[in-house]
C-alpha cells in the first residue's frame, strides 16, 4: 500500500510540475523580430524548507541578446533587494544559434526558506521594441499538499497520518483512513 502512494504521488507531482508551457508568452516587434519567453508559464513549483533550488527563466530571440534584458523581480522588487544576505543569487547566460538566441537567467536559492512561499516571483523581458513578463510560485514540496491532511506522531515509533476523505476511496485505505507507518 506504501508503495502504491509512493508511486501515486509521484505521478502526481510529475505531472503538475512540467517545466514545459502550453503557450509561450510572445510579443512581435513592429520590426517582425519574436521575443518568447519559454519558461516559466505562470506556474507553481515545489520546494523543501532548507533545499537547494535553481529556477530558469529561458528566453527565445531572434533579436541580438545586447539588445534584451532579462532579469527577475520578487514582489515587485529586485532580487538584490529582496535576498540582501545573497541567500538567492541571478546569474545570466546566453546560447547563440545562426537566427535566434536563447538567454536564461536563473535563480541559484542556496536555501529555500518558508518566506519564499509568499513571493510571486517575476521574470521580465524588456527591449526596445517589447517587454513580456512571467511569474513563478514556490509552495512547500512533499505528500502533505496531496494526501495527507495532518500528521499525528504519539510515539517516535508511532507516526498516524490523516488521509484527506477525496483520496481515501481512491487509494483504498481504511474506512476511517486513519493509517499508521
Amino acid at each position: 500500500m506504501i508503495v502504491l502512494l509512493a508511486v501515486f504521488v509521484s505521478l502526481c507531482i510529475s505531472v503538475s510540475s512540467s517545466n514545459v508551457c502550453e503557450t509561450a508568452a510572445q510579443n512581435k516587434s513592429t520590426k517582425g523580430h519574436t521575443i518568447q519567453i519559454l519558461y516559466p508559464c505562470n506556474n507553481t513549483i515545489e520546494a523543501v524548507v532548507g533545499s537547494k533550488l535553481e529556477v530558469t527563466c529561458t528566453v527565445l530571440a531572434e533579436l541580438h541578446p545586447a539588445e534584451i534584458l532579462v532579469y527577475w523581480l520578487a514582489n515587485q522588487t529586485f532580487i538584490e533587494e529582496y535576498s540582501r544576505d545573497n541567500r538567492i543569487k541571478e546569474t545570466e547566460s546566453e546560447r547563440k544559434g545562426t537566427e535566434k538566441s536563447y538567454l536564461d537567467a536563473t535563480l541559484n536559492f542556496s536555501k529555500v526558506e518558508r518566506k519564499d512561499f509568499a513571493v510571486t516571483f517575476v521574470c521580465v523581458i524588456l527591449s526596445g521594441e517589447t517587454d513580456l513578463a512571467r511569474y513563478i510560485s514556490i509552495k512547500p514540496a512533499g505528500i502533505t499538499d496531496a494526501i495527507i491532511k495532518h500528521v499525528y506522531v504519539q510515539h517516535p515509533s508511532e507516526v498516524y497520518l490523516l488521509f484527506r476523505q477525496d483520496t481515501c476511496d481512491l487509494l483504498s485505505v481504511s474506512a476511517n483512513c486513519l493509517k499508521s507507518i
